[in-house]
């Protein structure tokens, strides 16, 4: 993340100094509007509204994880508590021993499947 808000500072700094070196009136048309400025106002305020939109965007992004976080969390609590009501009982019956969990992760063969046919296929 810290390269890409150096990418960017970068880039803002580049485009400052593209518009101020250019410092020609030009005129800006948006549907029924129209102005005159010059081209490093109109380059900062498109940077400016552009960074806008990408921050808002980001945003509501960021609203839709939360809320499925919350989702997540509320899921994983219910099944948290089935199974604290379900393994007492299993443990007492003698139906289960305590849970084993393998800390290594899994692994995963790198090597491409081999040609051929699959099972089950003809050649």
């Amino acid at each position: 993340m810290r390269l890409f808000g150096m990418f960017s500072l970068l880039l803002l700094l580049l485009t400052t100094v593209f518009a101020l070196s250019n410092p020609s009136p030009v005129s800006v048309r948006f549907l029924a509007w129209q102005v005159q400025t010059s081209l490093a106002l109109a380059l900062i305020g498109g940077l400016v509204v552009g960074g806008f939109l990408v921050f808002v965007s980001g945003m509501a992004g960021q609203r839709h994880l939360r809320a499925r976080l919350r989702d997540v969390q509320a899921r994983l609590r219910d099944a948290e508590a089935k199974l604290a009501e379900v393994r007492p009982s299993e443990i007492r019956q003698g139906i289960a021993g305590p849970p084993v969990i393998d800390p290594r992760p899994p692994v995963i063969d790198p090597r491409p499947p081999a040609a051929g046919p699959r099972p089950g296929e003809r050649p």
